[in-house]
């Protein structure tokens, strides 16, 4: 990316990339989860399914299909990536009820992630993407004032946690979410994604099976 500022051009170049696409809930889909058994997670601020793979059952048979789809176009298109095949390795369900919150985080032992939201509201919160002071542009350590936020400087990225959003971003991203201050218990379903298969050829190629 680019842009003309007077006689300058800017250069925008090794962004982070978040995909985001509403694709709507399914009312199916939101009466199964409630449905699920769940346990408090040991920092006691949300509760996660006991199911952690819960994108094998038969009902999310064509949600996992348009994850996967989504997940390729985010490698392939975007990146230019050589095709190769993708497997969810764990899928799970979150509640968080009113006073809930997930803590800063990012998902170990995997390539790509998602999360899908299935019920919230204006006061459930939104989930934030932070940047990593060792991802810092300039110095990992030295932290002039800014006088304005913008895309360059800044150190934080939200997304709304909209019914129907579907987020897809690589695991190694920090992100949290707000406290859910409604009444309303807020659903979404998150997974991880690894590469399977031949990737990679001579000498750097790598099979995974």
């Amino acid at each position: 990316m680019e842009e003309i500022r007077g006689n300058k051009k800017i250069h925008y170049f090794w962004p982070q990339v978040l995909q985001e696409e509403n694709i709507g809930v399914k009312q199916e889909l939101l009466d199964y989860v409630k449905t699920l058994e769940y346990i408090r997670v040991k920092q006691d601020n949300g509760s996660v399914s006991k199911n952690h793979d819960i994108l094998d059952d038969e009902i999310f048979k064509e949600l996992k299909e348009t994850i996967i789809d989504r997940t390729k176009f985010y490698l392939q298109d975007l990146y230019s990536q050589n095709p190769f095949e993708l497997e969810i390795i764990a899928s799970w369900v979150m509640k968080h009820k009113k006073g809930d919150f997930a803590q800063a985080h990012y998902h170990h032992n995997s390539y790509m992630s998602g999360v899908y939201y299935l019920q919230s509201d204006e006061k459930s919160g939104k989930i934030n993407f932070i940047k990593n002071d060792q991802e810092d542009k300039l110095s990992p350590t030295i932290k002039p004032d800014v006088y304005r936020w913008n895309d360059i400087n800044g150190a934080i990225h939200w997304s709304k946690d909209t019914p129907g959003n579907l987020l897809i971003f690589p695991s190694r991203l920090v992100h949290d979410t707000d406290t859910n201050e409604s009444d309303m218990n807020r659903y979404c379903l998150a997974w991880n994604i690894m590469p399977k298969g031949k990737i990679g050829e001579k000498d750097h190629k790598w099979h995974i099976k």
